[in-house]
């Protein structure tokens, strides 16, 4: 049987840590398969913009804003270690966001290097891993 804790960090890491920050490109997905599915003449599979649905920039944003909600429940009482990191996750999520920004700002046609997709995915998963760790370990109920 699930504990308190696991049961409120799996209902965290679920609808407050990946289904947030993965979940639209996951239903790009699935709406560009479907699409696919129904198309008769059927276009090439490459004809949709499958690659969109890997968004860096919605990862950073929302990394940060994660980071920032953990922030607040371990700022004070968590450990240490955990605290410092959601410190520097949430910088460098910010600092990518707005050097990307810069860059759209300044090319319209500026796509998202892949150093910065594999970055962003990277930073995201940090975070989820702390969350779910302050939520197991802290006991934490999720806010809904």
């Amino acid at each position: 049987m699930i504990g308190l804790s696991w049961e409120h960090a799996l209902k965290w890491l679920a609808t407050e840590g990946v289904l947030p920050l993965f979940g639209a490109g996951i239903a790009y997905l699935l709406w560009g398969v479907v699409l696919y599915a129904a198309a008769n003449p059927r276009p090439a599979f490459k004809s949709y913009a499958w690659k969109e649905a890997v968004d860096p920039f919605g990862w950073l944003y929302g990394g940060a804003i994660l980071a920032s909600q953990l922030l607040g429940k371990t700022w004070a009482a968590g450990p240490l270690i955990v605290t410092v990191f959601l410190v520097l996750e949430l910088g460098a999520c910010a600092l990518f966001l707005f050097a990307a920004m810069t860059h759209r700002g300044q090319n319209a046609k500026w796509q998202p290097p892949s150093f910065l997709t594999w970055a962003a995915a990277f930073l995201v998963i940090a975070i989820i891993i702390e969350g779910f760790f302050v939520y197991h370990r802290g006991g934490l109920e999720p806010k809904y």
